[in-house]
């Protein structure tokens, strides 16, 4: 008896169900046309997509090219840029450096140069000789100190 209810319950589920209303009315050539005009129309529209689709795709290579090679660049002008900054920093302690000798050196002339006007005035040299020696000296100091000044101006 089960056997029995299964196989009527299935040839119930089975019951063929009616065309859609489009095609209750044609013949199955107009059924088959129009199913093949579709076909063909979503086909074409298939292969216009397509062809954009491949034509963005190439689009989207170049431009990762492009930023893959201005990566690289900018990778490049990095590591120029670290190079610079640590030779600029060389330079400029290179700089301090020499404005620390020169400093040095401008107090080593300014002793000298005190040391033989205190010496120059009381050795008895001739008054002519040693008045001209050490007015040119003074002279030369005087241009020197001025030459200090327009550079240290030129300098800010």
């Amino acid at each position: 008896p089960a056997a029995t209810s299964t196989s009527t319950s299935t040839s119930t589920s089975t019951t063929i169900q009616p065309p859609p209303k489009i095609y209750q009315n044609q013949t199955l050539e107009q059924i088959l046309n129009s199913l093949s005009q579709n076909l063909e129309s979503h086909t074409t529209s298939y292969l216009a997509q397509a062809r954009r689709i491949a034509e963005q795709d190439a689009i989207l290579r170049d431009s990762q090219r492009s930023i893959s090679s201005l990566t690289h660049q900018v990778s490049k002008l990095l590591i120029q840029h670290e190079d610079l900054d640590l030779r600029l920093n060389q330079i400029d302690d290179l700089y301090s450096n020499t404005d620390v000798v020169l400093e040095g050196l401008e107090k080593q002339v300014d002793l000298l140069f005190e040391h033989c006007m205190g010496a120059g005035t009381g050795t008895g040299m001739g008054m002519g000789m040693g008045s001209a020696v050490d007015d040119g000296d003074m002279e030369r100091e005087h241009y020197y100190n001025i030459a200090m000044e327009v550079d240290g101006r030129l300098n800010r």
